[in-house]
């Protein structure tokens, strides 16, 4: 998976592994290792630089794309991809292509749908069909001054893990402000964590 999205969105970003180490800071002989040598696992410190350099969380970086979650599903399942979509009642196109939505609602549900017909974990499915939603920057304010700002991006940083995790147990609104300080206390009563 990491060997995968590494691999291509270097690819898709037309950039060698000499640009991306000078970009990353990380070496070239490391991401020789990881996009060729199947590493299954790398420090948070070097998936943080490899994020930055390429623009997206590390999230994205690590979580499996739909597309290969479904293909190793339906070969468990022993279905084929036409099967599915006539089970599902979906065009065999969407299915093909499902990697390359910015999903909606509309997408979830189908993405249940998808994962209830071939026996599929939904959490796993959801979760990566969620990383194919771009950013979302509402509420920063450009002309704060740039102290105010970085409190902004730490704040936009919690709402998007907030989120993840929401989405990733089946809650697919957009989450208030009560939610996330509700989410907050529930995650460091979980890590014993005083309030």
């Amino acid at each position: 998976m990491l060997k995968d999205n590494l691999k291509k969105l270097r690819k898709e970003r037309g950039m060698s592994m000499r640009k991306l180490a000078e970009l990353s800071g990380v070496s070239r002989s490391t991401l020789h290792d990881i996009e060729n040598l199947n590493m299954k696992s790398t420090t948070l410190n070097t998936l943080e630089k490899l994020a930055d350099a390429l623009d997206v969380s590390v999230n994205y970086l690590i979580v499996e794309s739909i597309e290969h979650l479904i293909e190793e599903y339906l070969k468990e399942a022993k279905m084929s991809h036409s099967e599915l979509a006539h089970k599902a009642d979906l065009k065999l196109e969407y299915i093909q292509k499902l990697a390359d939505v910015i999903p909606d609602m509309e997408d979830y549900e189908n993405v249940r749908k998808i994962a209830r017909i071939m026996h599929a974990n939904v959490d796993e499915l959801i979760a990566s069909l969620a990383k194919q939603e771009p950013p979302v920057y509402e509420n920063l304010n450009p002309t704060l001054p740039e102290e105010d700002f970085k409190e902004d991006l730490i704040d936009l940083a919690e709402f998007e893990a907030f989120t993840d995790v929401a989405r990733i147990v089946g809650h697919l609104d957009e989450l208030t402000y009560a939610e996330i300080q509700r989410l907050k206390v529930a995650v460091k009563l979980a890590l014993n964590k005083e309030l």
